[in-house]
């Protein structure tokens, strides 16, 4: 089997991460427990040749490499922003000429510096990660069996349609023996398409803990080597499916442990499976933190941001009622917003004594509470954790948690 893709510098500032793995890299380390036949095929610049060397020996897989003069990194400041891509080359109009990847199994991950390879092979799984369809798959393949997998973001822009019943039928009429089509959609789960007629939904394994980076390679590379070997393991596709999501959230809380058998884990029954109806989340958030430095106010609008993108009707001190001197008037509005809300996320980092009360006003009011703090004395949390707040360390793990509390299973 191959796997083919970008091998990447990521680097997070909170919590701390610097690898290269990229989406292949990542892919490979991943399946490296589960199959020694592995052919990791890649575009590496010369300065990396010496650690994709040391990769290569300490994941024990087989490598293919193609020179190339990009330097590519990500930099995140926590998993759930927008990376910042740099690159030595502008990857936007100079890329690496297509290769022929021939073998009898494939999973393709999308790259930025490469043309879409030219792929023979009996099953051959993508990972888009494009918005466009000629970035990863080349019309000149010559492939049995077909398996796509995109978010919904991606598919929506591949057919310019927001409608999955939509978005379905474009996509198995203009790929070739598409087989199996994947529709990740994030913290609601997603849908699995296949024969055409047949769907199925992506359960979601609750994690206290979720870094986000990678998640979806993941559910690629264990999803492609699951349904590759279906007939092997006489698996049916909601047995892929689940296992499918149930590593996605294994590795997305045990983000540093690589080199373990995924599907062993698989067997332990760690974490809760639920379906969850995606619903239009117009549930109230009062968002309560501090805003009195920059700081402070940067990680306010960040977050307000990520939630209204999950579609949630939010309420903001700062930006709902301002920061006028007449504090009963501020007071009033704040408390009658807490009053209206059906759920509180309080940033705690400061433990700011505006914040505190309206934690507990909202305790008083049994509102579901979900706290994010990072650097705290467990002492200090006693009366918040006694009084059943959720509380998180970190931001995508509190904001994903705030989403699955909100919907109904």
């Amino acid at each position: 089997m191959t796997v083919y893709g970008g091998y990447y510098r990521e680097q997070c500032l909170l919590p701390s991460w610097d690898n290269y793995y990229g989406s292949a890299g990542r892919a490979v380390a991943v399946l490296s427990n589960l199959e020694k036949n592995i052919i990791f095929e890649t575009y590496v610049a010369n300065d990396l040749l010496d650690h994709m060397q040391y990769f290569k020996k300490y994941y024990d897989i087989n490598l293919k490499t193609h020179q190339s003069d990009f330097l590519i990194d990500f930099s995140y400041f926590h998993s759930l922003s927008k990376p910042i891509i740099t690159s030595n080359i502008d990857y936007s109009i100079n890329k690496n000429e297509a290769i022929i990847i021939q073998d009898k199994y494939v999973i393709c991950y999308g790259t930025l510096e490469s043309k879409a390879p030219v792929i023979r092979a009996e099953k051959c799984v993508f990972d888009f990660q494009s918005s466009k369809l000629e970035d990863v798959y080349n019309n000149e393949n010559m492939i049995n069996e077909v398996c796509l997998i995109m978010n919904f973001e991606e598919a929506s822009s591949i057919t310019n349609s927001k409608n999955i019943i939509e978005i379905k039928k474009y996509l198995f009429t203009q790929i070739k023996s598409l087989k199996i089509l994947v529709l990740k959609d994030g913290p609601f789960g997603g849908y699995v398409f296949y024969e055409n007629s047949q769907s199925l939904q992506i359960p979601i394994f609750k994690t206290d803990k979720l870094f986000k980076i990678g998640t979806g390679d993941i559910f690629t590379a264990i999803f492609g080597y699951l349904w590759i070997n279906q007939e092997k393991n006489q698996l049916s596709i909601q047995d892929i499916t689940e296992q499918s999501a149930f590593s996605t959230a294994y590795f997305g809380e045990n983000f540093f442990d690589y080199k373990i058998n995924i599907l062993d884990k698989y067997k332990e029954n760690l974490f809760r499976k639920v379906y969850l109806e995606k619903i239009n989340i117009s549930k109230k958030v009062y968002l309560a933190g501090p805003f009195f430095n920059s700081a402070q106010r940067w990680q306010l609008e960040d977050i307000k941001q990520l939630l209204e993108n999950f579609k949630f009707n939010v309420f903001s001190p700062l930006h709902n009622v301002g920061t006028s001197k007449n504090s009963r008037y501020i007071a009033t509005k704040d408390l009658e917003a807490l009053d209206d809300s059906d759920i509180v996320f309080a940033i705690l980092n400061d433990f700011d004594t505006g914040t505190i009360f309206e934690i507990g006003y909202a305790i008083a009011k049994e509102k579901q509470i979900i706290v994010f703090v990072e650097n705290y004395n467990k002492n200090d949390l006693t009366m918040i954790e006694g009084s059943g707040c959720l509380i998180y360390t970190d931001l995508t793990s509190a904001i994903y948690n705030l989403v699955w509390t909100s919907l109904n299973e």
